[in-house]
């Protein structure tokens, strides 16, 4: 069954698992601005669209 509401977006931990990262390292990209991040509140969340397009970039 396809899930109809499959997540757009990661949270830091989350990121750091798919990345193969530490939750600090996320947290040190998102302070410089590398990864990008929408800001709900106190929430942060990362689109997963704009964190492949991210690493496609820093890839090449």
């Amino acid at each position: 069954m396809i899930n109809e509401f499959e997540k757009m977006t990661y949270t830091p931990k989350e990121a750091a698992q798919v990345l193969g990262i530490s939750l600090t390292t996320v947290f040190k990209l998102i302070k410089q601005k590398k990864i990008p991040v929408i800001r709900i509140g106190r929430k942060v969340l990362i689109p997963k669209a704009k964190l492949k397009d991210w690493i496609d970039k820093v890839a090449q």
